[in-house]
């Protein structure tokens, strides 16, 4: 089997408009993004701004798409 690069992959996360939701996702993309995974997440303009708020003064960078 053929090893691949991290640079070959990418993490792409949706939050549900659900209450509760978004602090796991963000917990776990914390976690995945140990991995020197590029994580993005895609969602409406509310949750990205929570998500933003959130993940102010973590070390990952995340990318936010609207």
């Amino acid at each position: 089997m053929a090893k691949l690069n991290n640079s070959e992959f990418a993490i792409v996360m949706v939050p549900l408009p659900a209450q509760g939701h978004l602090n796991q996702l963000l917990h776990l993309s914390r976690l995945i993004s140990g991995y020197h995974l590029p994580i993005h997440f895609a969602g409406t303009t509310v949750h990205l701004r929570q998500a933003k708020t959130r993940v102010h003064g973590w070390g990952p960078t995340f990318h936010f798409q609207h």
